[in-house]
């Protein structure tokens, strides 16, 4: 089933579900990021690299964490750290920027405890 799934899912291609102008200017974009400096590597996915992903997702589980914890004490500090844990990731693709980010704010969380 799984073997099923994953030629399925690796069987499209951008061409077949696209218009020819939309994967045009699809091109043409990736062309301007590229011109642009921005790192695109086969291992990127959407813009984050695999351990880009995991921290996002580890600090993503924090925030959760934080915003039901202060929403259910009525701690606006744990509240909005939550928020902004869950939402920081949206902004920033580097790795190491994501995990000093993400460290401050769950310091914040430490620091600003009851």
């Amino acid at each position: 089933m799984l073997q099923f799934i994953s030629r399925f899912l690796h069987g499209f291609k951008v061409e077949d579900i696209l218009s020819e102008d939309a994967v045009e200017k699809l091109a043409r974009a990736s062309d301007v990021q590229q011109a642009a400096g921005a790192q695109q590597t086969a291992d990127m996915i959407m813009g984050f690299s695999a351990a880009g992903l995991l921290w996002t997702v580890i600090f993503s589980g924090v925030g959760v964490f934080a915003f039901l914890y202060g929403k259910r004490k009525a701690n606006a500090i744990y509240i909005i750290d939550g928020i902004l844990l869950l939402a920081y990731p949206i902004l920033i693709k580097d790795t190491t920027m994501i995990v000093l980010v993400g460290l401050a704010l769950s310091a914040v969380l430490f620091f600003f405890k009851k």
